[in-house]
């Protein structure tokens, strides 16, 4: 009698077991879609998509994307999708919006635990913290890592520039140092770029410039004035391409240094004397010597950070080209000729600035410079040009100075010579006393040997000196160098630039647009990591366990 029971309890596990299998396969394309449609950012609902879905009769009405998807796949032979859709009850079809949220939502965790298991196996990592505002106006925070595979511990954090996250009492760094002391707080270069030219165009004359350059582009941001103002470039630049470079551009309130190719279009348009009378204003602003300099002095200025603007929006930037490239820039700027740079600007030309005037200098004047001098070029050096450029550096100095204190210690890793000085072995001394917890040795002083072999490494050696973390970590052998291999790799990790997260912006608008405002966090959430992170696989039946694990289904998935 015992054994009857055994053979007809197996007989029930293989059944429950095929029917598992059975309803696995039918809701398999169902998933494949909606994580379809999530990788490639294709909207999912459509108008009336909550009718009962009949195979056999084509639709009135625009049911959406992953409907027709459905479609498509029957119509292209998926028998088991078929089956499913034509048998099912009404509450059990698996395609209504409920149940995609499930879905995508358990994508999401399935990614996001991918992830963190990388994460969580390397012994450092840098976390990159940036907020926006999405199309219903809810600010959404974005979180990127830069790690080191096999890695643990946080290192670096970076953020920008704002009270919450900056703080030193209540922002976000200090609350995570309070926790994790050995996390570093480095502000993102590219703000602190905007920062700094932000302070430095505090100057009056420069101030004034941007201001009238702003309401140019106002009042010409109008239906009329634009289609005149399109006739009067046309008879400038007949070429479509040439019409394009003249067409005057607004100014960023935030990154300053687009304003760069807003100054370079007024001044390549300075030749156009067609004006409407209602502007007759601005055109005698527009006409002062004065605005002209400004705007001569904002165009040379602005482009040498053009350089460093562009380098530092890229992904792969690290700390030690930064460092390296701004002070490049301040040598270039030092050794700029002021007396010719200035020369050149106040130098009489063609149409409405045939000659540069200086203003009227007076015992008593506070609401402009007033400022002695003998000739216009003397005056504009003295009131704009030197004003703008000490302020510029100044500021260049101080938003870079932060980085440059925590890439002293981190710089003794790059050999620069066969010996290493009493200044680099102090330095090596300082970082490895900071992270004594992450090495192999309970004593800092004994790792100094391997510190004075990794120099020693590179005496007799024919390859190339490391230039950054990077390069230094492909030349060293960690069997032998355990230590410094450790400190490269933290050192590796920090990133220079926030630019990574901004980018992320860029897949928030193309997920949650003006017709799907209304979607809900955790369904944004999964389509975005769907949609950045495609190279990651997410298989089915990860998605079934998991759907499985959040309660009782209609239909039984478990093998």
């Amino acid at each position: 009698m015992s054994g009857q029971l055994e053979t007809i309890n197996k007989s029930l596990d293989i059944a429950k077991s095929k029917q598992a299998e059975d309803n696995r396969r039918k809701i398999k394309p169902i998933i494949k879609t909606v994580i379809l449609c999530g990788i490639q950012g294709i909207p999912l609902s459509g108008h009336k998509d909550y009718r009962p879905f009949d195979v056999d009769v084509k639709p009135q009405e625009n049911e959406g994307n992953f409907r027709a998807m459905l479609r498509t796949r029957i119509n292209a032979g998926d028998c088991d999708l078929k089956n499913h859709l034509q048998t099912c009850s009404l509450n059990a079809t698996y395609i209504s919006w409920n149940t995609q949220n499930q879905i995508i939502a358990a994508c999401g965790e399935i990614i996001k635990e991918k992830i963190a298991t990388e994460v969580n196996s390397a012994k450092c990592f840098s976390v990159l913290a940036n907020e926006t505002t999405d199309i219903s106006t809810v600010e959404q925070l974005t979180l990127c890592v830069r790690y080191v595979k096999n890695f643990e511990n946080s290192n670096n954090s970076r953020y920008d520039g704002a009270a919450s996250m900056s703080g030193k009492f209540r922002g976000a760094q200090a609350i995570i140092n309070k926790k994790y002391p050995k996390a570093l707080y480095v502000h993102c270069v590219f703000h602190s770029l905007n920062l700094a030219l932000s302070n430095a165009g505090d100057v009056l004359p420069i101030r004034n410039c941007f201001g009238i350059v702003k309401k140019i582009y106002a009042f010409f941001n109008t239906l009329k004035r634009q289609l005149i103002l399109e006739k009067s470039v046309d008879s400038l630049a007949p070429d479509e391409a040439q019409r394009q470079k003249h067409k005057l551009k607004q100014l960023c309130p935030t990154r300053w240094i687009q304003r760069h190719d807003a100054v370079l279009v007024m001044i390549k348009s300075w030749d156009n004397k067609n004006s409407s009378s209602n502007a007759s204003l601005l055109l005698n602003i527009v006409e002062h010597s004065e605005f002209f300099i400004s705007l001569l002095c904002s165009e040379k200025l602005l482009g040498y950070s053009l350089v460093l603007s562009k380098v530092l929006q890229t992904v792969n930037i690290d700390l030690v080209s930064v460092v390296n490239l701004a002070s490049n820039v301040e040598s270039a700027i030092l050794g700029e000729t002021l007396a010719a740079s200035v020369a050149t600007m106040t130098r009489p030309k063609p149409g409405r600035h045939s000659n540069v005037s200086m203003l009227k200098i007076t015992k008593k004047q506070i609401n402009r410079s007033n400022i002695p001098a003998d000739s216009a070029e003397v005056y504009y050096r003295r009131s704009i040009f030197i004003p703008w450029l000490d302020s510029f550096l100044a500021n260049i100095t101080e938003r870079f100075c932060k980085h440059k204190n925590i890439l002293k210690g981190f710089m003794c890793l790059l050999p620069s010579g066969s010996l290493s000085s009493e200044q680099e072995r102090e330095q090596f001394l300082n970082i490895a006393t900071f992270y004594q917890e992450d090495l192999d040795c309970n004593n800092a002083l004994t790792i100094t040997p391997e510190f004075e072999l990794w120099y020693h490494k590179f005496k007799d050696s024919s390859e190339p000196l490391p230039r950054n973390a990077i390069d230094a970590l492909n030349v060293c052998n960690k069997d032998i160098f355990s230590n410094i291999f450790i400190f490269i790799k933290i050192f590796a990790t920090l990133l220079a630039s926030t630019s990574t997260v901004e980018r992320s912006f860029s897949t928030l608008r193309r997920i949650k647009i003006y017709l799907r405002n209304t979607m809900g966090g955790n369904r944004l959430n999964g389509l975005a990591h769907l949609n950045i992170h495609r190279e990651i696989f997410v298989d089915p039946d990860e998605v079934i366990s998991v759907l499985q694990l959040k309660g009782a289904r209609r239909l039984n998935f478990v093998l």
